[in-house]
């Protein structure tokens, strides 16, 4: 997948809406101690993106 600044504004965005600020975050990697939500809106950020790209990516890659 390939990055933009459109594409990085989106997921950000997202994850501020869902999770708060990262300075807010209790693990350095995802926001709470169980990770099922923080990986649902992986997913759903990569579905997403995969829809108006028609590029592949996997969830991991919106996080990374």
């Amino acid at each position: 997948m390939t990055w933009t600044h459109e594409r990085r504004m989106i997921v950000y965005s997202r994850l501020v809406m869902e999770f708060g600020p990262y300075s807010n975050w209790k693990f350095s990697q995802r926001p709470e101690e169980d990770p099922t939500r923080y990986n649902q809106v992986l997913q759903e950020l990569s579905d997403y993106l995969r829809g108006i790209t028609g590029e592949d990516g996997e969830p991991t890659a919106v996080s990374a």
